[in-house]
């Protein structure tokens, strides 16, 4: 399936701050982590990844070597070391938060302009 992807008034790609949470399952054990889009680069200076146990806790930022990106089409990230749910890994229940900037949001099929107001 094929959806179009929302563009600026002047026809420009649209690039923005993105947060994505996720929390793992108990009983499951990912080794990736979809994104809702893709990153705009592949520079993970221009990302971060933070996990906490709880939702009232301080983030823990995980370095940039600690995660990838699972390809080069950007839309996925990884944990590159441990055991699942041990240190440097995903863990069950724990709280992570993705933060970069992403590209091409799709357009929703309601939005009828060129561009389209993303949450």
């Amino acid at each position: 399936m094929t959806f179009p992807i929302a563009t600026s008034p002047d026809g420009s790609i649209i690039t923005g701050i993105a947060l994505e949470e996720f929390v793992v399952d108990k009983n499951a054990s990912p080794a990736i982590e979809r994104l809702n889009y893709a990153a705009a680069t592949p520079d993970k200076s221009q990302a971060t990844l933070t996990v906490r146990e709880n939702y009232g806790d301080n983030p823990n930022v995980i370095p940039a070597s600690g995660w990838d990106y699972t390809d080069a089409t950007l839309t996925a990230v990884k944990l590159t070391s441990g055991a699942f749910g041990a240190p440097g890994s995903f863990g069950p229940t724990a709280l992570y938060e993705f933060t970069y900037t992403a590209i091409n949001p799709i357009k929703p099929d309601h939005c009828r302009a060129r561009f389209c107001c993303i949450a």
